[in-house]
């Protein structure tokens, strides 16, 4: 084949691909289209679905509230009086239906206001807890000891949503932090402040003053399961606690003060090390049986 009849067969070639993949290129055009029209009118329909489920009730309302007057059109076309004003004369109706309806529409009103208040307390609750939960991460102290008591009072205030969930916060906390071997070998006679505070929190109660005389302890974490295993809490103070559902398995509790502490449900001890346990003022009877049950010297 001589050169210019390559030449020629290499233009065809070339002609012909660039013809297929301009087929192509449209044909893939057209699809993009279709499918751009195709999304945009389901997005529309979407936007409209919207519309009547967001304001379904004024819609409602609305209609409701204008059926006299569609009544009064039927009534004039048709001449059936009695079909919108039900007997009564046509100014007494409208102004019973008018009232009823402001009435209708206070009510309403105040049914949305509450359920924004909600919706906005709710929010906040979830700010502060947010908060809460971000400060024991915090490297100062101080700041963790803040975010324990923030944590605390926003579950005595919303007990039903937030209650159990602080108290195992407040447990993943105990058992992360006295399980640092930085913090094992800093506090090997007590536990630090931090600490103390929270088991304080989950086992002491808070103390609450009704008036000026009279004063109340709170136990608001004594029905919720409480998981310490492998704790290190070596010279724990739970003198006068209220302890109950809670899980010590493996835990550390060697020189631990549990003088006068009242047993208010089930207490595990399985694998736990109590050196040095002081318990000698233990009157509750039901922690009496627990302790001679796990500790031989009791």
């Amino acid at each position: 084949m001589t050169v210019f009849g390559r030449r020629w067969n290499f233009f065809v070639t070339l002609w012909t691909d660039n013809e297929k993949n301009m087929i192509k290129l449209k044909k893939k055009k057209r699809f993009k289209n279709k499918y751009e029209r195709l999304l945009k009118r389901y997005r529309n329909s979407q936007k409209v679905k919207l519309f009547f489920r967001k304001y379904r009730l004024g819609i409602v309302l609305l209609l409701i509230f204008g059926c006299p007057f569609y009544c009064l059109l039927i009534g004039e076309i048709w001449n059936i009086r009695e079909l919108y004003t039900f007997g009564l004369p046509l100014k007494d109706f409208m102004a019973i239906w008018i009232a009823l309806c402001g009435i209708i529409g206070v009510a309403v009103n105040a049914g949305f206001l509450h359920k924004r208040i909600i919706t906005q307390e709710k929010q906040l609750s979830d700010t502060h807890f947010s908060s809460g939960v971000e400060l024991l991460g915090n490297v100062s102290e101080s700041s963790r000891i803040g975010g324990i008591y923030s944590l605390f009072f926003l579950a005595n205030e919303h007990r039903g949503d937030y209650l159990k969930p602080v108290c195992e916060i407040l447990c993943a906390h105990v058992r992360t932090k006295t399980g640092e071997k930085e913090y094992q070998e800093k506090h090997k006679e007590k536990p630090s402040h931090e600490i103390q505070t929270v088991l304080d929190l989950l086992f002491k109660g808070y103390e609450l003053r009704v008036d000026k005389r009279v004063k109340i302890t709170e136990y608001i974490f004594d029905n919720c399961e409480k998981n310490l295993k492998g704790t290190f809490l070596q010279g724990a103070d739970f003198a006068l606690a209220q302890i109950g559902k809670v899980k010590f398995h493996d835990a550390e509790l060697s020189g631990s003060e549990f003088s006068n502490a009242k047993a208010t449900g089930a207490i595990g001890f399985g694998g736990t090390i109590f050196e040095g346990l002081r318990y000698q003022e233990i009157m509750e009877p039901g922690f009496s049986r627990i302790f001679k049950r796990n500790i031989p010297a009791y």
